[in-house]
C-alpha cells in the first residue's frame, strides 16, 4: 500500500532520532539538503517536519536551525537498553511518560517506537518481536499486515471488558472469531470546546445536550464571530474530527458496509459546501499544515468553539473560561472517538508478566489507573467517572455522553493507510482549490488503492 510521502519523511527522521542514528541536540540539515535527501518537495518535507515538531522529536530556534530531541519520558532504544521487558509503540501519545508511569511503576522497561506495520509485517520485524505488549491505535488494529501477531485474551479480561466498556469501543477490539485481542485504554471522543467569554459577549447560550442541525452552528458561529472579531469557530491539527462527523451527519461515509469505497456525491457536496461556507465568510480558522500547539489555542483563542479531544484539557489555563459540549448538539450523528488499546503478542518474550500487567491495569487496579490519565480519557466507564471528577472545566460530563453515542475510528477499511491524503484534499477542496468532481475522484482513487481487501484477512477483519 503506498504511504504519503510526508509520512515517509516522518517516520525515517523519528526513527533516526529514537534509535540515536541522529543525537539528541544535534542540529538537522537545512530543509533543500533534507528534501534532496528524501527525495520530497520543500513542501511535503515541511509537513513531514510539522508532525516531528507537534510530537517533539524536534525543536526549531530562531537563527539557529533545527534540533533533534526526545519527548519528555522518550526513552532512547540505545540509552535503555539495560530494561528487558519490551513495550512497543505503534503510537507514542503526547503524555506517554504519564502514562508509562501509571503502567509499569517501578518495573523496568524498554520502550520501542514500532514501524508501520504495512512496511514491515510484524511478525517478519525485529522491532516487533522484541515486545511483549504493545500499544495501538484502534485505526490500525485490523490492518491485515497485523494477522495472527496478538494473541487472544483470557476469558476474564473478556468479561471485565463486557462490564466497563461501551459495546460500540468492544466491538472493534475482537477478532473474527469473536475473541478480545485489545483492551481498549483510552477512547478520546470529539467533543465542542466553548470560550465561554466569546459567547458571553455575542449575548448567546452556551450549547448543551439539546439537538440542533448545521443550519443554527453555522448561525451561531457567524454571530460569535461579528461579535468577537475573531473567528467564531476553528479547526484543530488533526481536522478529520470535524470531517468525519460532517460527513456521517450528511448521510455519507468513506466506504459501505461492505469495504467498497463509497463517498456519495451528495453527502460529500454538502460537507464541502458547509466548509466552504465558513472560508467565505472568515468565520473558521483552520491551521492545517501549520505547526500550532494546543496551548496556543487555549490559552490565546483565535477562535470561540473547536471540535477536539481530552488533549485540550491539560493545556487550558484558566479552565473557568471554557465549557464543553457534546458535539451532536449540532448533529443527529455519533461524534468519532479515537481509540488505544493494549495488546500482547501471540510470540511474547514474557506472556506471563505482561498478562500479570495488563491485569494490575485493566482488572486490579483499572480504576485508580485509568482515572488518573493525563490528556487522554479512560475507556472504561467506571475509570471515566473518576477521571471526570478531577478535571476542572465545566461541561466535563459530556466526554461520557459522547463515548456513549460515539463511532470509533476503525482500521476495517485500513483508515491508517489513507486518512492523512483524504483529508488534505478535503481540504483543498473546501478552500476552493480544487473543484468538487476531482476531489472526489481524487478521495476514490485513494480509497480503492489503500483500502483493507477482506478476502485477504483470516483473522482480525
Amino acid at each position: 500500500m503506498k504511504k504519503p510521502s510526508y509520512l515517509k519523511v516522518y517516520e525515517a527522521v523519528k526513527e533516526q532520532i529514537v534509535n540515536g542514528v541522529i543525537k539528541v541536540d544535534s542540529r538537522l540539515p537545512t530543509e533543500p539538503q533534507l528534501a534532496r535527501r528524501y527525495n520530497v518537495s520543500i513542501g511535503t518535507l515541511r509537513r513531514g517536519l510539522e508532525y516531528l515538531e507537534r510530537e517533539k522529536y524536534i525543536r526549531r530556534e530562531q537563527g539557529r536551525g533545527t534540533f533533534a530531541q526526545l519527548p519528555a519520558g522518550g526513552h532512547s532504544e540505545i540509552a535503555s537498553a539495560q530494561h528487558d521487558f519490551g513495550f512497543g509503540c505503534a503510537l507514542t501519545m503526547r503524555f506517554q511518560k504519564e502514562l508509562n508511569e501509571l503502567y509499569f511503576a517501578d518495573q523496568p522497561y524498554k520502550q520501542f517506537t514500532l514501524p508501520s506495520p504495512a512496511e514491515k509485517p510484524p511478525l517478519n520485524s525485529e522491532i516487533w518481536q522484541k515486545c511483549s505488549l504493545v500499544q495501538l491505535p484502534m485505526i490500525m488494529f485490523r490492518l491485515p499486515e497485523l494477522n495472527n501477531y496478538l494473541a487472544p485474551l483470557p476469558e476474564d479480561f473478556t468479561r471485565e471488558a463486557e462490564k466497563v466498556v461501551p459495546e460500540n469501543i468492544l466491538n472493534e477490539c475482537r477478532s473474527i472469531d469473536g475473541q478480545l485481542r485489545l483492551i481498549p485504554t483510552v477512547a478520546n471522543p470529539a467533543v465542542c470546546y466553548c470560550w465561554k467569554p466569546g459567547f458571553a459577549k455575542a449575548g448567546l447560550p452556551l450549547p448543551g445536550h439539546q439537538q440542533s442541525n448545521w443550519t443554527e452552528f453555522l448561525d451561531i458561529t457567524r454571530k460569535l464571530s461579528h461579535a468577537n472579531n475573531i473567528p467564531g469557530f476553528g479547526v484543530m491539527p488533526f481536522p478529520g474530527l470535524l470531517y468525519e462527523i460532517l460527513l456521517w451527519s450528511f448521510g455519507g461515509d468513506f466506504y459501505d458496509n461492505y469495504g467498497i469505497p463509497w463517498l456519495p456525491a451528495d453527502a460529500f457536496e454538502n460537507m464541502i459546501g458547509l466548509l466552504r461556507t465558513l472560508y467565505r465568510e472568515h468565520i473558521c480558522y483552520n491551521p492545517f499544515g501549520q505547526a500550532v500547539t494546543e496551548h496556543q489555542f487555549f490559552n490565546n483563542p483565535k477562535f470561540c468553539m473547536t471540535f477536539y479531544g481530552a488533549l485540550g484539557l491539560p493545556v487550558i489555563e484558566k479552565p473557568d473560561e471554557w465549557n464543553i459540549c457534546p458535539v451532536n448538539a449540532f448533529s443527529n450523528s455519533p461524534t468519532a472517538t479515537t481509540v488505544i488499546g493494549l495488546g500482547i503478542s501471540t510470540h511474547a518474550p514474557d506472556a506471563r508478566k505482561s498478562l500479570d500487567l495488563l491485569a494490575r491495569i485493566f482488572i486490579d487496579k483499572r480504576e485508580e489507573l485509568l482515572s488518573r490519565f493525563t490528556g487522554a480519557a479512560p475507556a472504561a466507564l467506571d475509570a471515566l467517572d473518576l477521571w471526570s471528577g478531577r478535571q476542572k472545566v465545566s461541561g466535563i460530563e459530556s466526554f461520557k455522553y459522547s463515548v456513549l453515542k460515539s463511532r470509533p475510528l476503525s482500521g476495517r477499511t485500513g483508515y491508517a493507510n489513507w486518512y492523512a491524503d483524504v483529508y488534505s484534499i478535503i481540504d483543498e477542496a473546501a478552500k476552493n482549490l480544487l473543484d468538487l468532481k476531482s476531489a472526489r475522484k481524487q478521495i476514490l482513487d485513494i480509497l480503492a488503492e489503500r483500502r483493507v481487501r477482506y478476502n485477504d484477512i483470516t483473522i482480525l477483519t
